[in-house]
């Protein structure tokens, strides 16, 4: 910043050196002078003005042109009119009429002699410049020797033409002639003048009006029409006004429209002498310290404001700058000359903006650069052909047939027939080069997924290998530069963020104390509630925990920040288990360390596990028990076979063994294949028909104890179709029957209702049996369980027939319950998804 200070400065500087030796500038001086002078309130009258300082134009004006005749006149006439005035006036005539040529001698010595006698006349003098030494046209001798005084009369005219100063002293260096108006003044002063020094220039404060002069025709004063009265204390201008003589000037308050006679201008300037309004016009070195003190602001003010409001701020100084400058025009009556200063504040604007910009502009090819060389992540596709591209589809989808046509190449006959067929496909290549012909065994329509599928692929194909247009000028080329970079940073994002946020795992996001500052989807679903602001990972993992635990946790994660290890560990939440890794994670800050957690749910994992032990359990207990009876039995009965025939008992007792050695292995085999199975075989099944199955399967079981079967099917149940494996269900509809059939008391009733409700089908089976304890209900469908009354009432099972039941729905889509009281029955029930029309 300091380097983008000082080079401004430096800029301002050298552009208002410029500006201040600009005739351009100059120009514009004067018109900004010219409209503040027309706004100004710079009345030359003031309230406590001294009489004597009043002022009275004798003007020779067409009127007495008329009555006169032309002119030049006879001096008489002129010696005429100051006779005239001479008895009532004592005060200064300024003769504004070059008498520099002798006339008739003796109306030359009548008017010296009139001149004479008044003893307050002034005269003017021409000056004019010849090869750089001035040429001095004076008065003939004896008006020169009967005048009071002589002054210059020249007002100098500015480069357009108008007349704004008046050069107080004028002539040889050496003896120098002060203007007429200020000759008379410095007689006229009590005091010395308020005057610049040198040879400087004033400015005339002209007023919007010339109504502060009085006015006498030259007519009505040498006829004695003007009551003598009138002249009284006044300072007497006599000068041309008509337009004929030539003698007008151009204004600022005219704008060069209209003009004003040269003797009102000296009179102007005459009462500005005496009421100290003239205006001063700067030194050059006030106007350098106003252009370094704005150029000072402005390299102060800049930086330090927003780039939006620094035009604003350009526009709010050049604005103070006219403003000090007409105060100082109004209450100083000094002229600052502003127009470099403004220009230069101005300038500063555009300065300020292409040095920004060149430091943008170099910021931004660094940074392109970088990113230029940085290794691009592959987010979306890699490059590839139209042909590979199709041919990787083909390799995915597998279509029965295919076939890739090339640009305004023409499928095939026998391609034309099957194009209009529902399996049939056709896509457009990658960059319209071609298209791809896919046919499939089966209509497209019978999978809307692979159809939406298709589709989708097909519309973000996009056209490998497609480079941007090269743009012809620089920032041009700069903002598409920008604009791919910034689709890529945008598509890096979009890309981390998506793929955090669509992890299977959770992923919590710590700072370098661990707190948590990110949490993607998933980790906040498995934590049921969001993470709230300030929530440490530690506090988190040690809610609820032992003590043990929450040590550990400290221990792991002081272990990622302090020395970059990976740790992991195992967190209970309910009856969910969750694996979670501790790694650490580069923040954005060098030095900087925080700590990534994968959060990986691992209860199927544990429950496998649990499942695997419970199997060898069952092996090495259950199944092994009555196969170590048979062993033994069969023992004995070698033994005394020899000496008596097998007893009937003894077999009973071999076959039940055996058969329930039999009933465990196959209901642990049913289970064991259900459960390894990735996918089961389904089909449009009429459930009705499953439960018939069912019933007829176990119709000699229930005659046998005995107990009564009846099936309740409401009207739209007969007709509900389920998406089945038609054996498995019809297994898991027995089990529940079954189950029903063990525990029913003889000669009871088993209701078997099927009802249909939305989208979803159910089959109850309540039987009149004990009921089973609430404390048991959440644990029956487990496996190897069984009810506590089984056990005591000695009733034959595995305890895998309801887990079967379970295993079997939940392939299904489906949902299984049981709702149930003490003594007076369970109800047990399977919840199906009707099959698709």
């Amino acid at each position: 910043m300091p380097a983008e200070r000082l080079r401004l400065a430096l800029i301002l500087g050298l552009l208002g050196a410029f500006l201040l030796g600009s005739d351009f500038v100059e120009r514009l001086d004067q018109h900004l002078y010219d409209l503040l002078l027309q706004s100004a309130d710079v009345s030359l009258a003031g309230e406590e003005e001294a009489p004597e300082t009043d002022v009275v134009v004798i003007a020779i004006d067409e009127k007495s042109l008329s009555a006169i005749g032309r002119w030049p006149w006879p001096r008489t006439v002129h010696a005429r009119l100051i006779s005239t005035l001479s008895p009532h006036h004592s005060q200064p005539l300024v003769f504004d009429t070059l008498l520099t040529e002798s006339g008739e001698a003796a109306s030359d010595t009548v008017l010296a002699e009139a001149m004479l006698h008044h003893g307050n006349v002034w005269l003017p003098l021409h000056l004019q410049v010849f090869q750089g030494e001035f040429l001095e046209f004076l008065p003939v001798i004896q008006f020169r020797a009967s005048a009071r005084g002589l002054g210059h009369a020249h007002l100098p005219l500015d480069s357009d033409g108008i007349v704004r100063r008046i050069q107080l002293y004028e002539g040889p260096p050496q003896s120098p002639w002060p203007a007429l108006s200020l000759a008379v003044a410095q007689h006229l002063s009590r005091q010395a003048l308020r005057l610049p020094g040198g040879a400087a220039r004033v400015r005339i404060p002209f007023p919007d009006s010339t109504e502060h002069l009085t006015r006498y025709s030259y007519i009505d004063v040498l006829e004695g029409r003007v009551p003598a009265s009138s002249f009284s204390g006044k300072t007497l201008f006599v000068g041309a006004t008509a337009v004929g003589l030539g003698d007008s000037l151009p204004t600022p308050m005219s704008g060069g429209r209209s003009t004003i006679p040269g003797v009102e201008v000296h009179a102007t300037v005459f009462q500005a002498l005496m009421t100290d309004k003239l205006i001063h016009e700067a030194s050059l070195w006030m106007q350098r310290l106003l252009l370094v003190a704005a150029i000072l602001l402005v390299v102060v003010l800049y930086p330090r404001i927003p780039p939006h409001m620094n035009l604003l701020v350009t526009l709010v100084l050049a604005a103070a700058l006219v403003g000090l400058t007409y105060l100082s025009l109004t209450q100083a009556q000094r002229w600052l000359a502003p127009a470099p200063t403004i220009l230069t504040v101005l300038l500063a604007y555009p300065v300020w903006s292409w040095n920004r910009f060149r430091n943008l502009n170099q910021f931004l090819n660094q940074e392109l650069e970088i990113l230029t060389h940085e290794r691009a992540m592959p987010m979306q596709r890699p490059n590839q052909t139209a042909t590979e591209w199709a041919h990787h589809l083909v390799g995915f989808l597998r279509p029965q047939r295919w076939l890739i046509l090339r640009e305004k190449q023409q499928a095939p006959p026998e391609w034309k027939a099957l194009l209009g067929d529902a399996g049939s496909v056709d896509l457009s290549l990658p960059g319209n080069c071609g298209r791809l012909l896919m046919h499939f065994p089966f209509a497209l329509g019978e999978r809307p997924e692979l159809q939406s599928y298709i589709a989708r692929v097909s519309q973000n194909s996009g056209e490998p290998g497609k480079s941007q247009r090269r743009m012809g000028h620089l920032i041009e080329r700069r903002i598409q530069q920008v604009r791919q970079a910034t689709a890529t940073t945008r598509a890096m994002r979009s890309f981390v963020s998506d793929t955090l946020e669509n992890m299977p795992d959770g992923v919590l996001l710590c700072d370098e104390i661990g707190r948590i500052f990110y949490a993607n989807h998933q980790a906040t679903a498995w934590l049921e509630r969001p993470v709230k602001e300030g929530e440490t990972l530690t506090g988190l993992l040690s809610t609820e925990a032992p003590q043990a635990r929450q040590d550990f946790w400290q221990r792991a994660i002081e272990d990622v920040l302090f020395s970059k290890a990976i740790r992991s560990g195992e967190w209970q939440q309910n009856d969910s288990t969750r694996l979670i890794r501790l790694a650490p994670l580069n923040l954005s800050k060098p030095g900087q360390r925080g700590i990534v957690a994968s959060l990986s749910d691992i209860t199927a994992i544990r429950q496998a596990q649990r499942e695997r032990l419970e199997t060898i359990h069952f092996i090495s207990h259950d199944l092994r028990s009555p196969l170590s009876s048979q062993l033994a039995l069969l023992d004995r009965l070698q033994k005394t076979g020899r000496e008596q025939p097998l007893c009937r008992e003894s077999l009973l007792q071999l076959e039940s063994l055996t058969r329930k050695s039999l009933g465990l292995a196959d209901d642990f085999l049913q289970l064991a294949r259900v459960e390894a199975q990735t996918e089961l075989p389904t089909n449009p099944c009429l459930l009705i028909d499953l439960v018939d199955n069912a019933i007829d399967t176990l119709t000699p079981l229930a005659s046998a104890v005995p107990v009564n079967l009846s099936v309740d099917a409401d009207e739209e149940a007969e007709n509900a179709f389920v998406q089945a494996n038609a054996n498995l269900i019809e297994r898991a509809i027995g089990n529940l029957i079954s189950n029903a059939i063990k525990f029913s008391p003889q000669n009871s009733e088993i209701w078997i209702g099927v009802s249909v409700s939305g989208a979803r089908a159910r089959v109850s089976v309540k039987d009149q049996g004990p009921g089973v304890d609430k404390e048991e209900l959440p644990y029956l469908f487990q496996s190897f369980q069984r009810t506590r009354d089984s056990e005591r009432r000695r009733k034959p099972g595995t305890g895998l027939g309801l887990r079967f039941v379970k295993t079997v729905v939940q392939r299904h889509q489906g949902e299984t319950g049981l709702t149930s009281e003490p003594g007076e029955g369970a109800c047990f029930w399977i919840e199906l998804p009707l099959a698709a029309d």
